[in-house]
This record gives C-alpha cells, sequence and structure tokens, in this order.
C-alpha cells in the first residue's frame, strides 16, 4: 500500500488522448452479455458504464492496449455509487501460474494468481491508470505500482502499457472485470459488479 500510495503521488494521467500503436501484433477479444452486473447495494445500484461488453488485449510496436467496452458511455465525472469509495476497470494477469502472489490490491495476506493487475480507477475527483506488479510479495516485499497513459472515450476505457513494464511475455492468461471498492483498494470490501465469465475465470492471449 505504501508503495502504491508513492507512486500514484507522482502523478496522474487524465483522460489522456494517446495515438493508437502501429498496425499488425496479437490480440485477444473476449465479449461478455448485456445486463449480467452484480447489484452493489440493491437493485439498479450498478451504473450500466460499469457494465462490460467487450474487452480487448492487444500488442503493437512494444505496446499492451488493455480496453474495454462498456454497455453506456462512461461520464466525465462518474457519480460514484452510495458508499463507493472508488470504481475499477482492471484486467489481472497471470504470467506465472506457478506463483500466487500475495496482497494489493486485495488486502495484505490474500493470495490469488495474478502477477500484474492492470487497472483504471475514479476516485471521485480523477482518473487514474496504473500497473501494480505483485511479484516482490513473493519474496516478502510490497507490490509496486507504475502510473500508465489511459483514454476514456463514449464507451470506451483504454489504458496503454509498455511491454517491459510487465516484462513483455509471450503470453499469459487475464480475467476483466469492474469493482467498486466500499472498503477502498488494499481491503476486502469490495464488488465484482462485473466479470468476463465468473469470478476467477481467465482467457489466454494471445487467442
Amino acid at each position: 500500500m505504501r508503495a502504491f500510495a508513492q507512486a500514484m503521488a507522482l502523478g496522474t494521467v487524465m483522460l489522456l488522448l494517446v495515438a493508437a500503436p502501429a498496425a499488425g501484433g496479437s490480440t485477444a477479444t473476449v465479449l461478455d452479455p448485456v445486463g449480467d452486473t452484480a447489484a452493489i447495494s440493491g437493485p439498479g445500484s450498478s451504473p450500466p458504464f460499469l457494465d462490460i461488453v467487450s474487452v480487448t488485449v492487444a500488442k503493437r510496436a512494444g505496446q499492451f492496449e488493455f480496453s474495454m467496452a462498456m454497455a453506456a458511455p462512461v461520464p466525465a465525472q462518474p457519480v460514484l455509487p452510495q458508499k463507493v469509495k472508488e470504481i475499477w476497470w482492471m484486467w489481472a494477469l497471470d504470467t506465472d501460474p506457478t506463483t500466487f502472489p500475495f496482497g494489493f490490491p486485495r488486502a495484505p495476506g490474500q493470495s490469488f494468481p495474478p502477477e500484474f493487475a492492470v487497472a483504471v480507477s475514479w476516485n471521485g475527483t480523477q482518473f487514474t491508470a496504473f500497473v501494480v506488479d505483485r511479484r516482490p510479495t513473493l519474496s516478502g516485499g510490497e507490490s509496486l505500482a507504475t502510473t500508465v497513459a489511459l483514454e476514456v472515450r463514449d464507451t470506451k476505457v483504454t489504458t496503454f502499457v509498455d511491454a517491459l513494464t510487465i516484462e513483455d511475455p509471450a503470453n499469459f492468461q487475464f480475467s476483466a472485470l469492474t469493482r467498486a471498492w466500499k472498503g477502498g483498494p488494499g481491503t476486502e470490501g469490495f464488488t465484482f459488479t462485473d466479470y468476463t465469465g465468473s469470478p476467477g475465470t481467465f482467457h489466454p492471449w494471445p487467442s
């Protein structure tokens, strides 16, 4: 958490428009049903801009592009659902199926497969995009966060990650989700508002 906060303090990128990478490369696209969001605090409490329609992970010219198409346009200043501190559009990358790092963005001591978490967050004030490297927790260290570029345009949320930031894997498994944090990042106080498949489902990249 301390390393994450320090990285966020270095700067944020809000609605940054980035030129698309050159054509060619490797891609995986996953479709998701519309209207399948989980309620945050009662019927209708999950806004449609957290409802995933499709997810694409593409690599072009040494850069990964993680994007989600949502069921409704993402407002320039989304209203957080009641009692929610932060919302995320997130991609979890399992680059090594033999390891299970700990902690952030989950609570300390919580182990789950992804070595990297890529997210676009909205905290009620600003959008931020970042990559969390969770591998240091395997040797008693803390997760490390790196801010990256993002774009929020109409129904599409995208973040752009230099391939070397995630050590340029030839292939990996990924899950994609939206999350509403009532307890805040680094806690277990969250709701999976949408998930491509069921929680814990991973998809191959490239496909």
